[in-house]
């Protein structure tokens, strides 16, 4: 019977990951969120991350975004929709989109100016996106992951001297 059992189990887990592998993984990017404690005024908040076109993107208003978060059926353009907790590094991975931008939003209680940014296409696979007080601040990408280096694709701060 115990003998039954094992073989059973065995045959249950050779199936499962013939199932899995049977299937690749799409490409990801990461996104590596980082935030001070004042962020939000120190209040978690979501961060929609989407697969959108860039005319949608411009014309999109905050209540139209957040309205996104709970929406039942789900937006398809949605990849992520993730509580920030201001202070924690929180590290996301969502599909990379082929052909269109990845838009990020930071669905901030009294957002600033710069609450929504646009990536285009081609996509690295990995970002670093700092948050202060209401706004983003700035993004990097990863060009050369094994030696960490970094190049700035987007700021909203003038260069420190």
């Amino acid at each position: 019977m115990k003998r039954l059992i094992a073989m059973m189990i065995c045959t249950a887990a050779a199936m499962l990951s013939a199932a899995c592998a049977g299937k690749p993984m799409p490409p990801q990017t990461m996104l590596v969120v980082q935030s001070d404690l004042k962020t939000n005024n120190g209040q978690s908040f979501y961060m929609l991350i989407r697969s959108v076109d860039t005319q949608i993107f411009l014309t999109e208003s905050y209540p139209d975004v957040s309205n996104m978060v709970f929406a039942i059926p789900k937006d398809k353009s949605v990849l992520a929709a993730v509580p920030v907790i201001p202070g924690v590094e929180q590290k996301i991975s969502v599909k990379k989109p082929e052909d269109t931008p990845l838009a990020i939003y930071c669905l901030f209680t009294e957002p600033g100016d710069q609450w929504k940014i646009l990536m285009s296409p081609p996509l690295e696979s990995r970002y670093i996106i700092h948050l202060k007080n209401n706004r983003i601040i700035e993004t990097r990408r990863t060009f050369h992951q094994k030696r960490g280096l970094f190049q700035r694709w987007f700021s909203s701060e003038e260069e420190d001297e």
